[in-house]
């Protein structure tokens, strides 16, 4: 009953933002569809729509569910360019004779591409060409832990739908 009353503060905000309103039947049949993402997942994407998106009227299901998604991923990129930032901050600052303090996630990227001691010797030049790299394999991993980002945007999910 808690998650109903928060969904509904939710799309009651989302209604709102785009001047709109939802009848008790459509509120259902939203919380039908949209039960198995998490609140918390829920909630950044309708911040994301009503940060971003410009057409008017409700956003349909579909849209909801590419906006969860489409967050997550804005999210994943962010962490993954602040953890290669820690990585190359560490390698200029500590080098390989220092013991680098990284989230598992870095570690086990920095050993795919061979290693503290490998990247320590890398010049400048090379180590910034292991950028896009770095970050494509740490969204990789830290989306092997993620459930939700697996599932199709603008396809239906949940019970009864």
């Amino acid at each position: 009953m808690e998650k109903l009353k928060e969904f509904t503060g939710l799309m009651v905000m989302l209604a709102k933002g785009f001047g709109e309103e939802l009848d008790e039947e459509q509120m259902e049949l939203y919380f039908r569809c949209l039960q198995d993402i998490p609140l918390s997942k829920l909630k950044r994407g309708v911040l994301w729509l009503l940060r971003s998106r410009t057409r008017k009227g409700f956003p349909t299901i579909a849209e909801i569910r590419e906006a969860v998604v489409a967050e997550e991923e804005a999210e994943l990129r962010f962490q993954a360019v602040k953890a290669w930032e820690s990585v190359t901050k560490q390698v200029i600052g500590i080098g390989y004779y220092g013991k680098p303090k990284l989230d598992p996630i870095a570690k086990d990227c920095v050993e795919l591409l061979g290693g503290w001691r490998h990247l320590c010797d890398m010049e400048k030049g090379e180590l910034r060409r292991l950028s896009k790299q770095f970050q494509e394999l740490y969204i990789e991993k830290r989306r092997e832990g993620i459930t939700f980002a697996g599932k199709l945007p603008g396809r239906v999910y949940g019970e009864g739908c």
